[in-house]
Protein backbone atom coordinates (compact mmCIF):
# COMPACT_ATOMS: atom_id res chain seq x y z
CA UNK A 1 0.00 0.00 0.00
CA UNK A 2 2.74 2.11 1.03
CA UNK A 3 4.49 1.59 -2.23
CA UNK A 4 2.15 2.37 -4.39
CA UNK A 5 1.47 5.78 -2.94
CA UNK A 6 4.87 6.24 -3.22
CA UNK A 7 4.95 5.03 -7.22
CA UNK A 8 1.72 7.79 -7.71
CA UNK A 9 3.69 10.81 -6.14
CA UNK A 10 6.80 10.45 -7.84
CA UNK A 11 4.27 10.18 -10.97
CA UNK A 12 3.05 13.40 -10.54
CA UNK A 13 6.49 15.15 -9.79
CA UNK A 14 7.39 14.04 -12.94
CA UNK A 15 4.60 15.56 -14.82
CA UNK A 16 4.95 18.88 -12.85
CA UNK A 17 8.40 19.10 -14.02
CA UNK A 18 7.74 18.03 -17.64
CA UNK A 19 5.02 20.90 -17.72
CA UNK A 20 7.28 23.45 -16.23
CA UNK A 21 9.93 22.78 -18.64
CA UNK A 22 7.66 22.75 -21.80
CA UNK A 23 6.01 26.15 -20.02
CA UNK A 24 9.77 27.75 -19.93
CA UNK A 25 10.80 26.85 -22.98
CA UNK A 26 7.74 27.92 -24.81
CA UNK A 27 8.53 31.50 -23.18
CA UNK A 28 11.81 31.97 -24.53
CA UNK A 29 11.08 30.81 -27.67
CA UNK A 30 7.90 33.56 -28.10
CA UNK A 31 10.27 36.59 -26.59
CA UNK A 32 11.37 37.81 -30.28
CA UNK A 33 7.90 37.53 -31.06
CA UNK A 34 6.62 39.40 -28.36
CA UNK A 35 9.75 41.66 -29.01
CA UNK A 36 8.33 42.10 -32.63
CA UNK A 37 4.60 42.64 -31.92
CA UNK A 38 5.69 45.13 -29.17
CA UNK A 39 7.53 47.64 -31.72
CA UNK A 40 4.48 47.31 -34.50
CA UNK A 41 2.00 48.35 -32.07
CA UNK A 42 4.67 51.63 -31.14
CA UNK A 43 4.92 52.30 -34.86
CA UNK A 44 1.54 51.95 -35.15
CA UNK A 45 0.63 54.36 -32.36
CA UNK A 46 2.73 57.21 -33.85
CA UNK A 47 1.22 56.84 -37.29
CA UNK A 48 -2.27 57.11 -35.95
CA UNK A 49 -1.64 60.10 -33.31
CA UNK A 50 -2.71 63.81 -34.27
CA UNK A 51 0.63 65.66 -35.00
CA UNK A 52 0.46 68.55 -32.46
CA UNK A 53 1.31 72.60 -33.67
CA UNK A 54 3.23 74.58 -31.62
CA UNK A 55 2.80 78.20 -32.02
CA UNK A 56 5.83 80.82 -31.86
CA UNK A 57 4.42 84.03 -31.89
CA UNK A 58 6.48 86.58 -33.45
CA UNK A 59 8.09 89.50 -32.43
CA UNK A 60 5.25 92.25 -31.09
CA UNK A 61 5.69 95.76 -33.05
CA UNK A 62 7.13 98.76 -30.73
CA UNK A 63 4.22 101.41 -30.56
CA UNK A 64 7.16 103.57 -29.39
CA UNK A 65 9.45 105.31 -32.43
CA UNK A 66 12.76 105.62 -31.89
CA UNK A 67 14.05 108.56 -30.71
CA UNK A 68 14.87 111.46 -33.81
CA UNK A 69 18.17 113.57 -32.82
CA UNK A 70 18.08 116.94 -34.47
CA UNK A 71 21.39 118.75 -34.62
CA UNK A 72 21.08 122.37 -33.05
CA UNK A 73 20.62 125.12 -34.79
CA UNK A 74 23.49 128.02 -34.91
CA UNK A 75 22.75 130.58 -32.25
CA UNK A 76 22.65 133.84 -33.91
CA UNK A 77 24.05 137.03 -31.90
CA UNK A 78 21.88 138.84 -29.48
CA UNK A 79 22.16 142.05 -31.89
CA UNK A 80 20.74 140.26 -34.90
CA UNK A 81 17.26 140.68 -35.13
CA UNK A 82 15.61 138.15 -37.50
CA UNK A 83 12.06 138.46 -38.98
CA UNK A 84 11.09 136.02 -42.23
CA UNK A 85 13.59 136.17 -44.35
CA UNK A 86 15.53 139.84 -43.60
CA UNK A 87 18.03 140.11 -40.95
CA UNK A 88 18.36 143.41 -39.66
CA UNK A 89 21.10 145.08 -37.49
CA UNK A 90 20.13 146.38 -34.02
CA UNK A 91 21.70 149.71 -33.31
CA UNK A 92 20.88 149.03 -29.50
CA UNK A 93 23.67 147.53 -28.06
CA UNK A 94 22.88 145.74 -24.60
CA UNK A 95 25.04 145.40 -21.84
CA UNK A 96 25.46 142.37 -20.06
CA UNK A 97 24.41 143.37 -16.53
CA UNK A 98 26.39 140.50 -15.01
CA UNK A 99 29.72 141.32 -16.53
CA UNK A 100 29.25 145.61 -16.12
CA UNK A 101 31.23 147.06 -13.76
CA UNK A 102 29.15 150.42 -13.64
CA UNK A 103 27.28 151.10 -10.64
CA UNK A 104 23.43 152.18 -10.64
CA UNK A 105 22.25 154.94 -8.15
CA UNK A 106 18.40 155.28 -8.02
CA UNK A 107 17.44 158.17 -6.15
CA UNK A 108 14.17 158.59 -4.07
CA UNK A 109 12.07 161.25 -3.27
CA UNK A 110 9.64 161.70 -0.15
CA UNK A 111 5.96 161.96 -1.36
CA UNK A 112 5.70 165.44 -0.25
CA UNK A 113 8.91 166.66 -2.41
CA UNK A 114 7.61 164.45 -5.85
CA UNK A 115 3.73 166.03 -5.12
CA UNK A 116 5.42 169.56 -4.67
CA UNK A 117 7.66 169.47 -8.22
CA UNK A 118 4.91 167.92 -9.67
CA UNK A 119 2.81 170.68 -9.33
CA UNK A 120 5.46 173.34 -9.51
CA UNK A 121 6.54 171.83 -12.75
CA UNK A 122 2.61 171.75 -14.16
CA UNK A 123 2.45 175.66 -12.78
CA UNK A 124 5.70 176.58 -14.80
CA UNK A 125 4.10 174.70 -17.87
CA UNK A 126 1.07 176.67 -17.64
CA UNK A 127 2.25 179.71 -16.99
CA UNK A 128 4.74 179.79 -20.23
CA UNK A 129 1.93 178.52 -22.51
CA UNK A 130 -0.70 181.29 -20.76
CA UNK A 131 1.99 184.32 -21.85
CA UNK A 132 1.37 182.67 -25.57
CA UNK A 133 -2.16 182.84 -25.12
CA UNK A 134 -2.71 185.97 -22.67
CA UNK A 135 -4.33 188.22 -25.92
CA UNK A 136 -7.25 185.45 -26.97
CA UNK A 137 -8.63 186.21 -23.08
CA UNK A 138 -11.19 188.58 -22.63
CA UNK A 139 -11.27 191.84 -20.46
CA UNK A 140 -13.25 190.60 -18.27
CA UNK A 141 -11.19 188.11 -16.92
CA UNK A 142 -8.41 190.96 -16.00
CA UNK A 143 -10.17 192.03 -12.75
CA UNK A 144 -11.21 190.55 -9.39
CA UNK A 145 -14.99 189.22 -9.50
CA UNK A 146 -17.57 189.27 -6.47
CA UNK A 147 -20.16 186.39 -6.70
CA UNK A 148 -21.91 187.86 -3.70
CA UNK A 149 -23.10 188.09 0.01
CA UNK A 150 -25.12 185.59 1.51
CA UNK A 151 -26.55 185.35 5.48
CA UNK A 152 -27.02 182.11 7.04
CA UNK A 153 -27.01 180.80 10.24
CA UNK A 154 -25.10 177.40 10.03
CA UNK A 155 -22.04 176.69 12.16
CA UNK A 156 -19.82 175.65 9.09
CA UNK A 157 -19.75 175.42 5.45
CA UNK A 158 -18.69 172.86 2.99
CA UNK A 159 -17.04 174.20 0.06
CA UNK A 160 -16.81 171.83 -3.08
CA UNK A 161 -15.44 173.18 -6.34
CA UNK A 162 -14.56 171.39 -9.69
CA UNK A 163 -13.26 172.21 -13.21
CA UNK A 164 -15.82 172.93 -15.46
CA UNK A 165 -14.15 173.74 -18.13
CA UNK A 166 -11.40 171.43 -19.77
CA UNK A 167 -8.83 169.46 -17.36
CA UNK A 168 -6.19 171.97 -18.10
CA UNK A 169 -4.55 172.17 -15.26
CA UNK A 170 -5.95 175.01 -13.52
CA UNK A 171 -4.63 175.58 -9.92
CA UNK A 172 -6.06 177.64 -7.31
CA UNK A 173 -5.69 178.58 -3.73
CA UNK A 174 -8.38 179.58 -0.71
CA UNK A 175 -8.56 182.15 1.82
CA UNK A 176 -10.67 182.80 5.00
CA UNK A 177 -10.87 186.80 5.73
CA UNK A 178 -7.50 186.63 4.98
CA UNK A 179 -6.11 183.79 5.86
CA UNK A 180 -4.88 181.22 3.38
CA UNK A 181 -5.94 177.55 4.52
CA UNK A 182 -5.61 175.96 1.58
CA UNK A 183 -2.35 177.34 -0.51
CA UNK A 184 -3.09 175.46 -3.49
CA UNK A 185 -5.81 173.04 -5.28
CA UNK A 186 -5.69 171.29 -8.37
CA UNK A 187 -8.96 171.34 -10.26
CA UNK A 188 -10.32 168.38 -11.18
CA UNK A 189 -13.53 167.28 -13.50
CA UNK A 190 -15.33 165.34 -10.57
CA UNK A 191 -16.39 168.11 -7.43
CA UNK A 192 -13.89 167.74 -4.24
CA UNK A 193 -14.50 170.11 -0.96
CA UNK A 194 -13.86 171.10 2.45
CA UNK A 195 -15.24 172.13 5.54
CA UNK A 196 -15.07 176.25 6.60
CA UNK A 197 -16.22 176.97 10.41
CA UNK A 198 -18.19 180.03 10.20
CA UNK A 199 -17.65 183.06 13.00
CA UNK A 200 -20.05 185.20 13.65
CA UNK A 201 -20.41 188.00 11.33
CA UNK A 202 -18.78 188.48 8.16
CA UNK A 203 -16.83 185.44 6.83
CA UNK A 204 -14.87 186.52 3.48
CA UNK A 205 -13.58 183.83 1.68
CA UNK A 206 -11.90 184.60 -1.43
CA UNK A 207 -10.11 181.94 -4.04
CA UNK A 208 -7.18 183.36 -6.06
CA UNK A 209 -6.56 181.59 -9.39
CA UNK A 210 -3.22 180.79 -9.21
CA UNK A 211 -2.68 179.97 -13.14
CA UNK A 212 -3.97 179.70 -16.57
CA UNK A 213 -4.75 176.22 -17.87
CA UNK A 214 -3.17 175.43 -21.37
CA UNK A 215 -7.12 176.26 -22.96
CA UNK A 216 -7.87 179.19 -21.55
CA UNK A 217 -8.74 181.28 -18.65
CA UNK A 218 -8.90 179.46 -15.10
CA UNK A 219 -12.33 178.18 -14.87
CA UNK A 220 -14.28 176.55 -11.39
CA UNK A 221 -17.18 176.00 -10.18
CA UNK A 222 -18.23 176.17 -6.85
CA UNK A 223 -21.25 175.06 -4.44
CA UNK A 224 -21.71 175.76 -0.92
CA UNK A 225 -23.60 174.08 1.31
CA UNK A 226 -25.27 174.62 5.44
CA UNK A 227 -24.97 172.07 8.08
CA UNK A 228 -28.34 171.19 6.85
CA UNK A 229 -27.02 170.28 3.38
CA UNK A 230 -28.59 173.24 1.74
CA UNK A 231 -26.89 175.38 -1.19
CA UNK A 232 -26.01 178.48 0.40
CA UNK A 233 -23.94 179.82 -2.99
CA UNK A 234 -23.67 178.28 -6.48
CA UNK A 235 -21.09 180.23 -9.18
CA UNK A 236 -18.31 179.50 -11.94
CA UNK A 237 -15.90 181.60 -12.82
CA UNK A 238 -13.17 182.88 -15.25
CA UNK A 239 -10.13 184.55 -14.16
CA UNK A 240 -6.92 185.39 -15.50
CA UNK A 241 -4.06 184.38 -13.71
CA UNK A 242 -3.42 186.28 -10.31
CA UNK A 243 -6.77 187.42 -9.90
CA UNK A 244 -9.53 186.73 -7.20
CA UNK A 245 -13.32 185.51 -6.86
CA UNK A 246 -14.89 186.55 -3.56
CA UNK A 247 -17.79 185.02 -1.60
CA UNK A 248 -18.92 186.75 1.75
CA UNK A 249 -21.02 184.62 4.18
CA UNK A 250 -22.62 186.91 7.54
CA UNK A 251 -23.32 184.10 10.30
CA UNK A 252 -26.80 185.94 12.38
CA UNK A 253 -25.92 184.27 15.35
CA UNK A 254 -23.55 181.64 16.95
Amino acid sequence: MVNMHRSHNSKMLHRLTYYLKSTFLISIKALPLLALLLVSLSAQAQIDAPSASIEIKGKQPNDVPAPVFIAPMARKKSSDVQSGSLIFKSKIKLKDPFKSNEKREINFMEGTDFAEKTYTALENKMNNSQEKDIEKLRPEYFRNQNLGDFKSGSKFVNFTYRDHGAIDGDLVSVSVNDTIVHPRIFLEGQFQGFYLDLKKGFNKIEIKALNQGSVGANTAQFVMYDDMKKVISSNTWFLASGYTATVVIVKEND
